[in-house]
């Protein structure tokens, strides 16, 4: 991504949200960064032009002047603002009342929410998110309130009292094109607003303008402790805290991730077996084809091994984290090379501390190099093409799984 030359650069980013149309970018200092489609003004910088490269948000002469932004979030075609002090801002599409200031008008630098009406005055907002033409805040004492398209033009209150939700404390809500899910602090969650394809969660194909209770009896997620819910387009995800995950909704694409592509309107395990990224793995490495033992995990950065027995030469090393799953093996091509066998192991020899295209892999011990069998070989992976930082003796490129990261 772009920053040089852009007024991100040298900035820390500390948070990025993003819509179908737009991404935002929040910085260390409190600054704020937007970039995309501008028809709307969901930059913020004054202007209805498109940018491919972030442009910062304007904040001068607006009601955003002086504040620290703490969060952001991207609706549809509008933004959003927390600051320290808990105030709101938006800019953006307007049209359906989801800026929040008692308008239906657009606005291309930031205006602040009207948190006047007597249900929200007063109220500490911890946390806000935004749906296609909505937007939505949550306080400190679990109180939730929403603003734009069937709402109004300011936040209201969601109504809760004769719903499953009523006497929950709220502590955490998710938003995304329109359905909303929230997760209370006894674990049991609600969701509301669009159901065509069962992301509510509760049994039926049918939409709820106020909270339905997500059905767990008799689903994988009976008795589990949820800890974290994510809303996506037409379809929901929920962590528990045992590292499982279950998902409810659409699913023409497999984003249910149970091995099917058909949707549902109560909860599924997501598949955790088979050919999943997710599936239990042992370790597996071939140093010049032979398999290394005592494969062990340090960290989620590292693994150690035993170096088995091989001719004199440089050999391939292999790494494979996904029993076979292309995306979690590497090969590192002549990246070993043996010495002739010392007496004992790591006691010397003529073997070579570098690989064959000259990069320095090994460090050396006294008495010798670690190029001999039964030396201990320490390996560094990466994910995502970016070293992870650490003193090793060989770099694999492979991703990294789920069920051993430290």
């Amino acid at each position: 991504m772009k920053t040089t030359g852009t007024p991100m650069e040298g900035k820390t980013i500390v948070q990025v949200a993003s819509s179908v149309f737009h991404s935002l970018a929040l910085a260390s200092d409190g600054t704020v960064y937007a970039w995309g489609s501008n028809g709307d003004g969901p930059l913020g910088n004054g202007t209805n032009t498109n940018s491919n490269v972030p442009v910062a948000v304007k904040t001068t002469g607006t009601p955003m002047d002086g504040k620290t932004i703490t969060q952001v979030a991207a609706g549809g075609t509008h933004s959003l603002a927390l600051a320290s002090d808990g105030t709101m801002y938006a800019w953006g599409d307007g049209s359906k009342g989801q800026l929040g200031n008692g308008t239906n008008t657009n606005s291309s630098i930031p205006v602040v929410v009207d948190a006047s009406d007597p249900s929200i005055a007063g109220k500490t907002v911890t946390q806000i998110s935004s749906g296609m033409y909505s937007s939505f805040a949550l306080a400190s004492d679990g109180t939730m309130y929403i603003w734009g398209e069937n709402n109004s033009n300011s936040p209201v209150a969601v109504p809760t009292t004769g719903t499953p939700m009523d006497g929950k404390r709220i502590v955490q809500v998710v938003h995304n094109l329109a359905h909303l899910l929230a997760l209370a602090d006894d674990g049991t969650m609600y969701a509301w607003g669009e159901n065509s394809s069962g992301q509510l969660g509760n049994g039926t194909n049918t939409n709820s303008n106020v909270p339905v209770a997500v059905k767990t009896t008799g689903t994988p997620l009976d008795d589990k402790t949820i800890i974290q819910v994510i809303a996506g387009a037409s379809y929901s995800l929920a962590l528990a805290s045992d590292g499982t995950i279950y998902s409810w909704g659409g699913n023409g694409k497999g984003q249910l991730g149970n091995g099917t592509a058909i949707n549902s309107t109560i909860p599924v395990a997501v598949s955790l077996t088979g050919n999943s990224a997710l599936a239990p793995s042992t370790p597996k490495v071939t140093i010049g084809g032979v398999p290394a033992t005592d494969v062990t995990i340090v960290d989620s950065n590292t693994i150690t091994v035993k170096v088995p027995a091989h001719a004199n030469g440089l050999v391939d090393v292999t790494v494979d984290l996904g029993n076979g799953d292309p995306l979690y093996k590497a090969v590192k091509t002549n990246a070993f090379r043996y010495g002739p066998a010392p007496a004992t192991p790591g006691s010397g020899g003529a073997g070579s501390a570098n690989g064959g295209n000259g990069q320095h892999y090994r460090r050396s011990r006294p008495g010798g190099t670690l190029a001999n069998t039964g030396d201990n070989l320490t390996i560094l992976l990466f994910t995502a093409g970016v070293l992870i930082a650490g003193a090793l003796t060989l770099i694999i490129g492979v991703r990294l799984r789920r069920d051993w990261q430290a």
